[in-house]
């Protein structure tokens, strides 16, 4: 960085005192123009080499599975919406594994969004306060604005869902985008892994070359697009890793679908770095429903899918339908819950705040809650919307 930096000061120095040619001029001038670029994605390429360690996932938390405890699955599809998805046929489009399920499990029908967007829902979820806002304290800390709080307070270290796990020893995998789960909660985590979609490193194992070379060809949105349908791919191989691994108390994934950008052809059946259609929403809740079909399969074929909570969820619904469709989610998130076993589905219509979902899951790990009635009950007992 130094280096061209002091070659940029001789380039400048030259074009003001010496003349040069118009040709040399311009080549300068281009050079001097790309020179704050370079040294601003090598500057961020070395930060992000030496904050993240390659190779294996993040590992910090050591906690033992004492093979007692029931399997919690929670999977937070980002912008998965509750009208068009469960509730309004949309012509072309049908999701018969997430439909399946939607059938089979516990159905919240008024579940209420903890946050206008993701930034404060998945904190009011995980926490169990409503978060307003939040500020950056650091590479490490992200501070939430809580409503009933003046001063925000640090995630990782507040009380908050993986907290709970980690005091009563369950062990914990987490896979993730857009927050950076891995810096935030590693030290309560046994395993987890980051992507980060439309960005340079997409995944722990690149490498610091991988990265700054990404980061060059970043300026190209169609290379975007590419390294956003590899991350993609490699959140599922960790996501279905982790839901079979019966070594984890609790999986977490915060799945980066159906949210923009549109990177799947639903015609098709698969990932596509160029579909630029309108209706590319749609065509991404496909490919959650072809994930969501997948993980069922391999859990199923584990042994896993039976005996384990699988709790299916969103942090908030579709910000911009495409026109002339009847969406109105009204402020509501699916939320279907399957406990061990078969069992027919249920409905639970009362308002429900979704940052009731750290107690609820608290009480789903301590097995205090077995079966649908008891869900239900526990909503009615603890749940302040529903008492108003």
């Amino acid at each position: 960085i130094l280096g061209g930096i002091g070659i940029g000061a001789v380039v400048l120095i030259c074009l003001v005192l010496m003349k040069p040619r118009l040709t040399i001029r311009l080549f300068a001038i281009g050079y001097l123009a790309v020179l704050p670029y370079a040294a601003s994605l090598t500057a961020t390429a070395i930060w992000t080499a030496v904050s993240y360690s390659p190779g294996a996932p993040v590992t910090s938390a050591k906690h033992e599975n004492t093979g007692t405890r029931q399997k919690i699955v929670w999977i937070m599809f980002d912008e998965l919406d509750r009208s068009a998805v469960f509730e309004v046929p949309i012509e072309g489009f049908k999701f018969p594994a997430l439909k399946r399920f939607a059938g089979e499990t516990l159905a919240f029908t008024n579940a209420v969004q903890a946050g206008a967007n993701t930034i404060t829902a998945i904190p009011g979820m995980t926490t169990g306060r409503k978060v307003t806002s939040s500020v950056t304290l650091g590479s490490k800390e992200l501070g939430l604005v809580y409503s009933d709080a003046a001063k925000p307070v640090d995630w990782r270290r507040g009380p908050n869902v993986f907290s709970d796990l980690a005091t009563t020893g369950a062990k914990t995998g987490l896979v993730g985008w857009y927050f950076p789960y891995c810096r935030l909660f590693s030290h309560l985590l046994d395993q987890c892994r980051q992507i980060r979609v439309g960005m340079s490193r997409i995944e722990d194992e690149d490498t610091f070359f991988d990265d700054i070379w990404n980061r060059l060809l970043s300026i190209n949105p169609l290379h975007r697009r590419i390294k956003a349908v590899k991350s993609f791919k490699g959140f599922k191989r960790h996501a279905i890793s982790m839901a079979t691994d019966d070594g984890l108390d609790f999986v977490y994934m915060h799945f980066p679908l159906p949210h923009q950008p549109s990177l799947f052809d639903g015609t098709a059946g698969k990932f596509t770095a160029f579909n630029f259609a309108r209706d590319g929403y749609l065509d991404n809740v496909l490919a959650v429903d072809n994930f969501f079909s997948e993980m069922r399969h391999k859990m199923k074929n584990a042994g896993s899918w039976d005996k384990s909570v699988i709790v299916l969820s969103a942090d908030h619904g579709w910000r911009k339908p495409a026109p002339g469709l009847n969406i109105d989610s009204r402020g509501r998130i699916p939320l279907f819950i399957k406990l061990p076993g078969a069992g027919a589905g249920a409905v639970y219509t009362e308002p429900f705040d979704a940052t009731r979902m750290r107690g609820l899951l608290r009480a789903l790990s301590n097995g205090e809650l077995t079966g649908p009635d008891d869900v239900i009950a526990w909503a009615n007992n603890m749940n302040p919307v529903s008492k108003n």
